[in-house]
C-alpha cells in the first residue's frame, strides 16, 4: 500500500495533527474544563468515524470498489482513514497535557490550583505503572505475539477487500478478541498514571468507552462474516483484559514471545 508512506500521507497527517495539537495547546488556556470538553468532542468523532465503517462494510464495498476499480483502497484511506487519526492523537495530547500546559505533572508538584489537576498518586507508584502499561505496547506488537496482526488490519484493507484478509487467530487473540485497541486502551492509563489527575483518567476512561463501542461494532461485522463460528469466539473471549486465570499465560507471551 503505497498510499501509507507517501510524501502526501506523511504531509496530512502531520499537518492535521499540528493543527490540532496548537487549537489544544491555546484551548486549554481558557479554563479546567476545556479538555474535557475536547476529549468528549475526539471520542465521539473516532466512535462514529470508525463504527461507520464496521456498520456499512458492506456498502461501502461495493461503492468504492464499482466507483474507483484498483484505486479502491487508496480513496477509502483517504475518506476514512487519515480523518480519523487527529481525533485519535487528540486523546493522547489531552492526558499528558494539564493545567497551564505542563507536561508530566510529578515534577510539578504545587502546578496547578483546580483539585481535579492535582497529583492523586505518589509518583513512586504511578511513575513504575504507567511505564510499564505504555511498554505493553510494543512488546503485544511484535509478530510472535499479535498473532498475525498487520498495518493491513489495522488501516481497515479487509474492509474494501475481504477476500484477501485471513483470520487472526494464536498470539494474544487467544486470550483477548481487540488486541490493538487493548494496546491504545493500555497507552492511554499508562498515560494517565504518568499524568496522575483526575481529569488525565477520566479522559483515558472516555477514551475506553468509546474503544469499546468500536470493538462491538466491529464484532457484529465479523459475525455477519465468519457466522457462529466467530460468535462463539466472542462470547467465550474478552475484549480487551484477559480472564483472571489466563492472566499469567497472557504476560508470559508478551514478554517471551511463547
Amino acid at each position: 500500500m503505497p498510499e501509507i508512506i507517501s510524501i502526501k500521507t506523511i504531509s496530512l497527517i502531520v499537518i492535521s495533527n499540528g493543527i490540532v495539537f496548537v487549537l489544544i495547546h491555546f484551548l486549554n488556556m481558557i479554563d479546567w474544563w476545556i479538555p474535557l470538553l475536547i476529549a468528549i468532542i475526539a471520542n465521539v468523532l473516532t466512535y462514529w468515524g470508525m463504527s461507520r465503517v464496521s456498520h456499512n462494510a458492506e456498502k461501502i464495498r461495493v461503492h468504492y470498489r464499482n466507483k474507483y476499480k484498483n484505486r479502491a483502497y487508496a480513496k477509502f484511506f483517504y475518506h476514512y482513514i487519515i480523518p480519523l487519526i487527529p481525533s485519535n492523537m487528540a486523546v493522547f495530547f489531552l492526558i499528558i497535557v494539564v493545567e497551564n500546559n505542563k507536561f508530566l505533572p510529578m515534577f510539578y508538584p504545587d502546578y496547578g490550583t483546580n483539585i481535579l489537576y492535582q497529583s492523586i498518586l505518589p509518583w513512586q507508584l504511578a511513575f513504575p505503572l504507567g511505564i510499564f502499561l505504555i511498554g505493553l505496547y510494543p512488546l503485544m506488537s511484535r509478530d510472535a505475539v499479535n498473532g498475525g496482526f498487520s498495518i493491513d488490519t489495522e488501516l481497515f484493507l479487509y474492509i474494501i477487500y475481504p477476500e484477501a484478509a485471513k483470520k487472526l487467530q494464536g498470539g494474544v487473540y487467544q486470550y483477548i478478541r481487540h488486541p490493538h485497541y487493548a494496546e491504545g486502551i493500555y497507552m492511554c492509563f499508562g498515560f494517565a498514571f504518568l499524568s496522575q489527575n483526575i481529569i488525565a483518567f477520566v479522559i483515558a476512561i472516555m477514551f475506553f468507552v468509546s474503544y469499546y463501542g468500536i470493538a462491538r461494532s466491529e464484532d457484529k461485522e465479523l459475525v455477519r462474516r465468519y457466522g457462529s463460528a466467530f460468535e462463539d469466539y466472542v462470547k467465550s473471549t474478552p475484549c480487551f483484559v484477559p480472564r483472571v486465570k489466563d492472566f499469567y499465560l497472557f504476560m508470559i507471551l508478551i514478554f517471551t514471545r511463547k
